[in-house]
């Protein structure tokens, strides 16, 4: 927590990390549609012991029955795999108001996990889009317009990761407000 908060717990003094060599910038990966924060724990208690790398996109609008797409990925010698797009969209200007709104987040949202469903499955990937997928659009942040937008992040106990989880979803559902 305190290297991953920049030190806002305290102030660091001194800092080891141990790296571990990789054979390329590849990913062997599998993305999995889920619908319910029953799967999802399951989906993630299952890939705890196999897959060094995992994420989730959950749709915050959609309640406590949590739907999303889970990510998981092992480091793997591709050789040469697909090269990541070179080509890359940039958000041109920062409008007026945000564009992420109530308007806005159900169709996306939507359609995003449906894409996502439609390409479930096993792939081979360069690392890039795998733990950065907002950077397929730079300066993604300007879509929130000139008042930014807030983050949260938080740590559960695992015990108490499902209630916990399902309140929080059901009170952004409830604001209306949420997140891509």
């Amino acid at each position: 927590a305190t290297l991953g908060g920049l030190g806002l717990t305290c102030v660091i003094v001194e800092a080891e990390i141990q790296l571990r060599r990789v054979a390329g910038p590849w990913l062997d990966t599998e993305t999995l549609p889920y619908v319910g924060l029953d799967e999802f724990f399951r989906l993630a208690d299952d890939s705890e012991a196999g897959w060094e790398h995992t994420v989730s996109w959950i749709d915050c609008i959609a309640g406590a029955r949590g739907r999303g797409l889970f990510m998981r990925a092992n480091p793997v010698d591709a050789g040469q795999g697909p090269a990541p797009r070179a080509r890359r969209l940039t958000m041109p200007l920062v409008p007026p108001v945000s564009l992420v709104n109530r308007v806005s987040l159900r169709p996306f949202n939507s359609a995003y996990f449906h894409l996502g469903k439609w390409r479930a499955g096993r792939a081979i990937a360069h690392y890039e889009p795998f733990f950065y997928p907002l950077d397929n659009l730079l300066e993604w942040n300007r879509m929130y317009g000139p008042r930014g937008f807030y983050q949260y992040q938080c740590v559960l106990p695992r015990k108490a990761g499902r209630d916990g989880v399902a309140a929080m979803l059901a009170a952004i559902a409830q604001s209306g407000e949420g997140s891509f």
